[in-house]
């Protein structure tokens, strides 16, 4: 059975994790830490997709601070954790750019919760908000309460 806008508490203000700040700040450490190891770049990929994925779910897989329309309307929706920025460009941008790791997953390691409908309008030619907007998706910011596309 999917995971559905109904079988999470969507409507909620976002309210970031006790240990949002610990938590972020060892994977911070363990990013840094596999950056200057020897290990091949696949293995150093294959683990900062994980990496990510953790910082993007720190405060809870679906309780992210960005929502899409559909997921907080009346209809029930399967749910998809989406990654605003897609992991392997922000894992090939970081290898590139290992001095501005902390920076560049500060800025991309952000995931909005959109319904699977929504997910499969989001195109792959484009990255971070322009996605959502050039799909015609509202997001909103649930932390403010302000819609940011949309």
């Amino acid at each position: 059975m999917p995971i559905t806008n109904r079988t999470t508490n969507l409507h909620q203000p976002y309210k970031p994790h006790k240990n949002r700040e610990e938590k972020l700040n060892d994977l911070y450490l363990l990013a840094e830490t596999l950056l200057k190891s020897n290990v091949s770049i696949r293995l150093k990929k294959k683990f900062f997709r994980h990496v990510i994925w953790e910082i993007t779910a720190v405060d809870g897989t679906y309780k992210t601070r960005y929502r899409s329309a559909a997921v907080l309307g009346e209809n029930e929706v399967p749910i998809n954790h989406e990654h605003v920025w897609p992991v392997k460009s922000i894992t090939s941008e970081i290898l590139s750019n290992p001095d501005q790791m902390r920076r560049i997953l500060e800025e991309k390691a952000v995931a909005c919760i959109v319904s699977r409908e929504e997910h499969n309008c989001l195109r792959d030619d484009i990255e971070g908000w322009e996605r959502y907007s050039k799909a015609n998706l509202r997001v909103k910011d649930m932390l403010t309460g302000n819609w940011m596309i949309g």
